[in-house]
């Protein structure tokens, strides 16, 4: 309700990413103790360079504001996309497990005035909203990347630094897959957290964070010239993470390449692409919508998707 159906149906590919054991054992400083800080770390590097993700793999090229002549990248990522103002309004902090939980916590718990206005039920009687706090609950918190933990509370088990895992949200589903995603951006997002994670990383400063956030608006609606000054860094940056690619190998090196062949100008930015052949793009997407529609999921696994959600809704009413 508070985004609206417009908003919910701008879709976005959730990659979910986790390390084991052994890169822990490789990583020197880090106990299991203060892995949760690990993980900060490897989000606030992404904050800084997401926006060469969002510019080398936005799919989605509308301008809300001009859908005819749009130069848009990324629909889902401009501030047009999957937030809204009072949420803007809201912000965590990166630069401590400790602040970020704080952050979420007073988000969860606190009234805001545009959304107790709606009241909890619409006119047929209908819940539409669960509280009117700024976020209804922690996991509402709508950003590009987000520290996740283990299953239960939310907030105890990130209290308790048990995090589980980092969750990318920048990524665009892509139209010419035939399952909406894109497997380089993907191995891009794995080698920018890992990268993330391979060493301690600077605080997130709140002209830096700014920068980023110009950066990353600049690069989901299209505007290139104000990216321009930045450009070299970003290529100096990706040739920096030639090393972990080579290391890792095979996809990771074909989608930094491919990255940095974007980024330069040397290759059509995907979004260009599906500007320029519109119809094709359409069509191949229609193909995957009736290749995917034949396939048939076994009757056990519809059962457990049921009782899945039947659990949830259960959640659901005692959050409620």
């Amino acid at each position: 309700m508070r985004n609206g159906k417009g908003i919910q149906a701008i879709c976005g590919v959730h990659f979910s990413f986790s390390v084991g054991g052994s890169f822990w054992s490789w990583r020197k400083g880090v106990s299991a103790e203060t892995r949760g800080e690990a993980y900060m770390g490897a989000a606030r590097h992404f904050m800084r360079w997401r926006w060469l993700l969002v510019l080398a793999f936005g799919a989605s090229p509308v301008d809300w504001n001009n859908p005819e002549a749009s130069s848009g990248i990324s629909l889902r990522m401009s501030p047009r996309g999957y937030s809204n103002t009072a949420r803007r309004k809201f912000m965590v902090s990166w630069n401590s497990l400790e602040k970020y939980v704080e952050a979420l916590e007073k988000g969860s718990t606190t009234p805001a005035p545009e959304w107790e206005a709606l009241g909890l039920f619409d006119a047929d009687g209908q819940q539409h909203q669960m509280n009117g706090n700024e976020l209804q609950i922690p996991a509402e918190y709508y950003s590009p990347i987000r520290i996740k933990p283990k299953a239960g509370d939310f907030i105890k088990q990130l209290k308790k630094e048990e995090v589980s895992h980092i969750e990318v949200r920048a990524i665009d589903v892509s139209p010419t897959h035939p399952n909406g995603i894109n497997p380089f951006a993907l191995a891009f997002s794995e080698l920018l957290i890992l990268s993330g994670l391979g060493e301690k990383q600077e605080l997130l400063t709140s002209e830096c964070r700014a920068m980023a956030n110009q950066l990353q608006n600049a690069a989901a609606t299209g505007k290139l010239h104000l990216i321009e000054e930045q450009k070299y860094k970003g290529i100096e940056f990706l040739n920096s993470l030639k090393p972990l690619a080579e290391s890792l190998g095979g996809i990771y090196e074909e989608a930094l390449l491919l990255v940095i062949e974007r980024i330069s100008g040397e290759a059509l930015l995907p979004a260009h692409s599906l500007k320029v052949g519109f119809a094709d793009a359409l069509l191949r997407s229609q193909k995957n919508t009736e290749l995917l529609r034949k396939v048939k999921v076994p009757e056990m696994q519809m059962k457990a998707f049921a009782e899945k959600a039947k659990k949830s809704l259960e959640e659901k009413q005692k959050l409620g």
